[in-house]
């Protein structure tokens, strides 16, 4: 699997890319103020990473494993984490083709 995703913009001095690392904070920065998540602890070793992103033929995949509380709707949580990662891929390079998928996790109480 590939580390980069080479951008459109060629200018005289080569190819721009961003690395894997730039996309997984692009997509952390997308869960920010979206109410109903929690936040994990990712430093213990038994919590799945809450972004993982895939570069696979200069496309992006994200697979987003969120923990949520109980009586928050997913479909609302599912909009506003794609328009935030939208919005931030946007900002940071061009448009370029991503897919997101989610997986959520009730907070227990």
């Amino acid at each position: 699997m590939a580390n980069y995703l080479y951008l459109k913009k060629i200018n005289k001095n080569g190819k721009l890319a961003m690395g894997k690392k730039v996309f997984i904070t692009v997509g952390k920065e997308s869960l920010n103020d979206v109410i109903g998540i929690v936040p994990k602890d990712e430093k213990q070793e038994k919590v799945k990473p809450s972004v993982v992103a895939i570069i696979h033929s200069n496309k992006i995949s994200y697979k987003f494993n969120l923990l949520v509380e109980r009586d928050v709707s997913k479909e609302i949580i599912e909009e506003e984490v794609t328009k935030n990662l939208t919005v931030n891929l946007l900002n940071q390079c061009e448009a370029i083709p991503f897919d997101i998928s989610f997986s959520f996790t009730v907070l227990k109480k």
